[in-house]
């Protein structure tokens, strides 16, 4: 999946999740910076990215990201290392 299509996703998830139409993402965006976005958003939020994306987050890759940067950087590395023909 090309970086285009990942972000549009992951924006399309965060909008829905967060009910917030408008959010645009960056790179340094973090949960201080968006209204509603706790402990139990976050859990919701991994796993609505797994199921949009068909990718498998691990717990210990969850607990050491600090911002939205960092997310996608962990979902291109994820289908970086998947091969050739799956999503």
């Amino acid at each position: 999946m090309d970086t285009n299509k990942i972000d549009e996703i992951v924006t399309d998830v965060f909008r829905t999740l967060f009910r917030q139409p408008a959010l645009e993402l960056h790179d340094d965006l973090t949960s201080e910076d968006v209204a509603g976005w706790d402990s139990l958003k976050h859990v919701s939020l991994m796993i609505h990215l797994e199921q949009e994306l068909g990718i498998k987050f691990h717990s210990h890759e969850v607990v050491r990201l600090t911002n939205v940067g960092e997310l996608r950087s962990l979902i291109r590395e994820k289908f970086a290392r998947q091969p050739a023909g799956q999503a």
